[in-house]
């Protein structure tokens, strides 16, 4: 019986989009403001508590989730209808969070 292995590497055409979804990525983070940027990725991407976040910055614990919750809506919005093309139409936003 002969055994079949999968392909070592991706094929073209999904190599393709995943090239392109981390370039909109990689856009839609280099929008946020700096200080955006570095309380989401310590929050989102390192999972760092707000608590931990807020001496690192050198800012209130109230400042850190008032800047990821604005980061996280400026993502959204760049790349809700990217990620979710059923939902560019409207609505989506609950308010909660």
């Amino acid at each position: 019986a002969e055994m079949r292995l999968p392909p070592l590497l991706p094929d073209p055409a999904s190599a393709a989009e995943d090239a392109e979804t981390r370039d909109v990525l990689r856009a839609a983070l280099a929008s946020l403001t700096p200080r955006e940027r570095e309380v989401f990725v310590l929050r989102d991407l390192e999972g760092l508590a707000f608590s931990e976040i807020s001496p690192v910055l050198g800012i209130g614990e109230s400042a850190v989730r008032t800047l990821v919750a604005l980061a996280r809506r400026r993502l959204r919005t760049l790349l809700g209808p990217r990620l979710h093309p059923n939902l560019a139409s409207g609505g989506g936003e609950s308010g909660h969070g």
